[in-house]
């Protein structure tokens, strides 16, 4: 998995934006944007911020009116998705 290689670039109190596709396994589906199917492994979010933890990194809590935490949505494939931003430790 690339995190290991994200958490060594980030210098302490770096930031990182990582979006990446929700579930198990992996999801099939039709990307009207490439015209075809794609394959898509997808990950728990609970998987991946224990992960960025292991590594030093800490997801950044939402904030009044500012973005934070682990946030869902769809697109148009539709596939869920996952959002979130982590801040390196010092």
């Amino acid at each position: 998995m690339i995190l290991p290689e994200f958490a060594r670039v980030l210098r302490p109190g770096g930031l990182l934006q990582l979006m990446f596709k929700v579930g198990s396994g992996i999801n099939v589906t039709y990307d009207k944007d490439y015209s075809s199917n794609r394959e898509f492994q997808l990950y728990g979010a609970r998987e991946i911020v224990d992960q960025l933890t292991a590594l030093y990194l800490q997801v950044i809590p939402e904030e009044e009116d500012k973005l934070g935490g682990v946030m869902y949505f769809t697109d148009t494939k539709p596939v869920k998705h996952c959002v979130l931003f982590a801040r390196k430790a010092a």
